[in-house]
């Protein structure tokens, strides 16, 4: 009996849980089925003055910004089979996409500052212009290179930016967010005050790369492959990326008991577990935990926990790090009868539940992300009610609680 006893005992239960887990999606859909959009992909590029400052002449060393520009990111385009390649500039107005031909790179190289000034060259941005033009989510890919800062008729407005994109997310596309604070020289132009004056700044700035799909697998393949290039550019904690919809939670391949203990057995009984505490246990019974899981680039907003249900007195559970421990007060734990055992069932639930540590746009302080005074000097690197945008788009689909995957133990003594 003993031997059968440590043979059981020392065998490692994995609780393999099904893969389509992974693949719920928090977002809003479009009712009626979309138009399958064109091969390939369309970049609206910023050339606005507020962007000069982020390139260089060949005689220097080029941004992060500009170094990725010009190395990868036609290999990103055609490694993921997203040609042909639509090119269109905006400022005032919004250009119509040309088929590129050559190597898109070749622009982001300057031989004089006088090639930056022309390319770069007027006063204002007609941002949301670009949502609202029709070649914005005609192809399989549409992708903005902008500071995000709209200057257009009304002046600069976090509303109108809101009402311009939802209703692109409501409609069906899956729109992705990626911030790069990129090496920047050059006159900064406040966007909130018109009667704010220009000032000049030499150090990081935020530059923003927006993808919008109708593919979610594949903005998120995209983006994952963008952030990647753009990490061999500059420090990790300066590229940043979050998805505005179609949220994918975090898969939860199995579940792990450490069950190398004589003071219990974990007996599997159909889809649940049996739990037998040995009698001569006089204090508290730990059980550790691991969840294996896959949280991807974009999905550091989650932070993975454990409950248990319902709440009982003998019964908790502490997280250690990335694992857990189901701690059990042996004495009062309900003891059995003649004709009824001792014990319970709890419910172990995997939880995702958002991590307000990781939501980059709403930081102000130090090295942050957003600013509600982009005239003042010392915040040159942030951008004007980017935790406001984040409120209204984006915390949204991250706000509830989200029950992965749970498994049933049922608690009793030999």
């Amino acid at each position: 009996m003993k031997s059968t006893y440590i043979l059981l005992t020392s065998l490692t239960i994995l609780l393999m849980l099904c893969s389509s887990c992974g693949k719920e999606e928090v977002g809003i859909s479009s009712e009626s089925a979309p138009q399958p959009p064109e091969q390939g992909t369309v970049v609206f590029l910023d050339v606005s003055t507020s962007i000069r400052g982020y390139f260089r002449t060949t005689d220097r060393k080029a941004s992060s910004l500009q170094r990725f520009l010009q190395r990868e990111f036609c290999n990103s385009i055609s490694e993921n089979n997203l040609i042909p390649l639509y090119f269109s500039m905006f400022s005032e107005k919004v250009v119509s996409p040309q088929q590129v031909e050559g190597n898109i790179c070749d622009m982001f190289f300057f031989d004089s500052d006088d090639e930056i000034k022309k390319l770069f060259s007027d006063g204002s941005t007609d941002f949301l212009g670009v949502f609202e033009k029709e070649e914005f989510g005609k192809y399989k890919v549409s992708m903005i290179i902008t500071d995000s800062l709209h200057s257009g008729t009304g002046g600069y407005d976090i509303g109108d930016m809101i009402r311009v994109i939802k209703p692109k997310i409501e409609e069906g596309l899956c729109i992705n967010l990626i911030g790069i604070k990129s090496e920047f020289e050059g006159f900064v132009f406040p966007v909130i005050s018109e009667h704010a004056d220009p000032f000049w700044h030499k150090g990081l700035r935020p530059i923003y790369i927006w993808i919008a799909t109708r593919d979610s697998k594949l903005g998120n393949s995209l983006t994952k492959d963008i952030v990647t290039r753009l990490e061999k550019e500059t420090q990790e904690e300066n590229v940043k990326c979050v998805k505005l919809s179609n949220v994918q939670l975090p898969s939860v391949t199995n579940i792990e008991f450490d069950i190398n203990s004589e003071d219990y057995l974990i007996i599997p009984n159909g889809e649940n577990f049996d739990v037998k505490l040995a009698r001569s246990l006089k204090d508290r019974i730990e059980i550790p935990l691991s969840v294996t899981n896959n949280l991807d680039d974009c999905g550091k907003q989650w932070k993975l926990n454990m409950k248990l249900e319902p709440e009982i007195e003998w019964a908790n559970i502490v997280e250690n790090g990335e694992d857990w421990t189901i701690s059990l007060a042996y004495n009062q734990i309900p003891s059995g009868t003649l004709f009824k055992s001792g014990g319970g069932m709890i419910k172990v639930k995997v939880i995702a539940t958002s991590d307000i540590q990781q939501f980059w746009w709403r930081e102000r302080e130090s090295e942050g992300w957003s600013t509600e005074n982009d005239s003042n000097e010392g915040d040159a690197d942030k951008t004007p009610y980017l935790e406001r945008l984040g409120e209204k788009l984006i915390e949204p689909l991250y706000s509830k609680e989200h029950e992965l995957k749970f498994l049933v133990l049922k608690i009793t003594k030999m």
